[in-house]
């Protein structure tokens, strides 16, 4: 047997969506973002399962997974190579219960992040407006089927 070497992580990230607002939690350490939740994959794990966990962990919620809204692959300061996937989630309801990773969440919707609460993406190292763009969507794309 032959040693293995890994080449990057593997993160998932939930843009957990309900009755047109989208959750942001406040990371407590770098890089200080609002963002979904989410994070890397322990060893071997399965993304879905891996989501599920990173938001129970998180929030305390529960979701229902909906589907993959995207993949990136890129560097981060770090971390190194980093492989990410996005997915959609519906949780059961808004009661948050924040982990020790977060000082605080907010549900928005993407006409509010378009216009009064930008700064919540001003961060470079952050999520952006696209990205919540094609959640949105894809949520839209969902509820017409």
């Amino acid at each position: 047997m032959s040693d293995v070497m890994l080449t990057h992580s593997a993160a998932v990230t939930g843009f957990v969506y309900q009755n047109g607002d989208i959750l942001l939690l406040n990371r407590l350490n770098p890089p200080r973002v609002w963002g979904p939740p989410g994070g890397r994959l322990e060893p071997a794990e399965n993304p879905l399962d891996g989501i599920r966990r990173e938001i129970l962990e998180e929030t305390g919620l529960t979701v229902d997974v909906q589907g993959v809204i995207d993949v990136w692959f890129g560097n981060v300061a770090g971390i190194g190579e980093l492989l990410s996937i996005s997915y959609l989630c519906k949780p059961p309801s808004r009661e948050i219960r924040l982990s020790d990773e977060h000082s605080e969440f907010t549900w928005l919707s993407l006409e509010q992040l378009r216009s009064s609460h930008r700064h919540f993406l001003s961060n470079p190292e952050g999520f952006q407006l696209e990205n919540f763009i094609q959640a949105e969507q894809y949520a839209k794309a969902l509820a017409n089927l």
